[in-house]
């Protein structure tokens, strides 16, 4: 399942590392550590069952080797600071670091007993400090190991104990009211419902019987492939899936040179463009300000969020 499922399945093998080295350092058995050694082998070797054998077993290592292009979740929180990443998250992550801790602290005559939740704390704080895309492995440890170090302590007596549960129900309300969304101007909402986001410029390339071949930014791709199942994106937000030559020789330099994006609109034959101008890259800046003094390509619709330009 974790092989077949999703690039992460190396956390299953990872926690049960961590956990062997736990009780290894624990109880310091030899027969203790060949039985657990046989089980972690055998936890290895299961995902070697995916269509791709040894290849698919290793592809974490190696998938970030065809990548062109940077995307926000595979960026650390301090990357991101200077582009102005929404602080409630990371104002989370490192309030979730210090609660944790301070857990830690709090129960350390226990030290012993719970290396191998000290190991995937510390573990999953690097991975978050790495990547923003790891914030919920580090949020799926912390609360476990908090409440597990806190409980074994012993040093929350009944008021502490009711004050803090107070806090977390005033959070949760808060988050599934969104004040703390609408407080933090944060473009998310909390529930089920699917964001509008680029829905009204499909709405206007269907009342227009608007067809491609269509030239679109990273950002919106996959939404396209959602919405306009019949049409061809010219990128999605897979950059593992596309050549990083394609990337970084056509795709980017077509926004940064006028020229090679009237050679190559024309070579791949492009009718309209539908651009997620909420792109922060530079590359993507300049297209729109060149596509706005561009005669060739008047625009044709603009909302909060999108744009679409047409071949005259």
């Amino acid at each position: 399942i974790w092989a077949n499922t999703h690039i992460y399945f190396f956390l299953g093998p990872l926690i049960f590392l961590l956990f062997f080295v736990s009780e290894i350092f624990k109880s310091r058995d030899f027969r203790t550590a060949k039985k657990l050694f046989f089980i972690g082998l055998l936890i290895g070797l299961v995902n070697l069952i995916n269509p791709n054998g040894l290849a698919g077993m290793i592809y974490p290592l190696v998938a970030l080797n065809n990548y062109g292009y940077s995307i926000v979740e595979n960026q650390g929180p301090f990357f991101l600071k200077a582009w102005d990443y929404p602080w409630l998250t990371t104002w989370a992550l490192f309030s979730g670091i210090v609660f944790t801790a301070l857990s830690f602290i709090a129960n350390s005559k226990n030290f012993r007993k719970n290396i191998f939740e000290f190991l995937l704390f510390i573990v999953s704080v690097v991975l978050a400090l790495k990547m923003i895309r790891n914030y919920p492995i580090l949020a799926l440890t912390m609360m476990p190991a908090s409440i597990k170090n806190f409980h074994e302590s012993g040093d929350l007596n009944r008021k502490t104990s009711f004050a803090l549960a107070a806090f977390l129900v005033i959070l949760i309300f808060s988050v599934m009211g969104n004040q703390i969304y609408e407080e933090a101007r944060f473009g998310r909402r909390f529930g089920l419902e699917v964001p509008e986001g680029a829905q009204k410029a499909v709405d206007f390339v269907k009342e227009n019987n608007l067809h491609g071949p269509i030239f679109n930014n990273f950002d919106v791709g996959s939404f396209l492939i959602w919405r306009l199942p019949e049409e061809k994106v010219f990128i999605d937000g897979r950059p593992e899936a596309y050549p990083a030559d394609f990337i970084q020789k056509i795709y980017i330099p077509m926004q940064e040179e006028p020229a090679l994006w009237e050679k190559y609109s024309k070579e791949f034959g492009i009718n309209y463009v539908f651009w997620l101008y909420t792109d922060i890259t530079p590359w993507s800046r300049k297209f729109v300000a060149a596509m706005l003094q561009n005669p060739a390509w008047p625009l044709a619709y603009r909302d909060d969020s999108v744009m679409i330009f047409v071949r005259k």
